[in-house]
């Protein structure tokens, strides 16, 4: 199927073809895909399923050059939880370390447990020194439960040799 059709399901289909049509956009690969994606997961008229789906298809085929929009996202706390999940699963999945800041932003404010877990996530794949102060200053607050054993687990992650 055209990369463009797949885009024209990822907009109108329900929550379960959305997210089909982006897992294979993901391996069509086609050139112009990640700003449309960008564009769709900003765009506050599109469902939320297509700008969930938009979201998940970035973080694999999408760049920084394209990230911009994703972080005006990611930083509005008025935007859904689920949606800033994905973005910033999408932002860990490019792995470039200009997004940890904002990333941290929002690991360190008034956040759903749910979106932080998703920050952890991010910033331990990007990784590097940076990546580990981040996760250690949100350790200084002493979270507890899932958050304490995500935290736990990517600090291990992040201090290995090789992290």
């Amino acid at each position: 199927m055209a990369a463009a059709s797949l885009l024209v399901e990822i907009l109108l289909g329900d929550k379960r073809e959305a997210m089909g049509s982006a897992k294979r956009l993901i391996v069509s690969r086609a050139a112009f895909v990640p700003s449309f994606l960008a564009a769709v997961v900003s765009e506050r008229r599109a469902a939320l399923s297509a700008r969930v789906a938009a979201a998940y298809a970035f973080g694999f085929i999408g760049g920084w050059a394209s990230a911009r929009p994703l972080l005006g996202v990611l930083r509005d706390a008025s935007e859904s939880a689920d949606l800033r999940s994905h973005v910033a699963e999408a932002l860990g999945n490019i792995a470039d370390s200009r997004a940890l800041e904002p990333l941290g932003d929002t690991l360190l404010s008034e956040n759903p447990p749910s979106l932080k877990l998703w920050c952890i996530y991010a910033i331990t794949e990007i990784g590097g020194t940076r990546a580990l102060a981040i996760l250690s200053e949100f350790d200084d607050r002493r979270r507890r439960g899932r958050l304490r054993e995500e935290l736990e687990k990517a600090l291990k992650r992040l201090a290995a040799p090789g992290g």
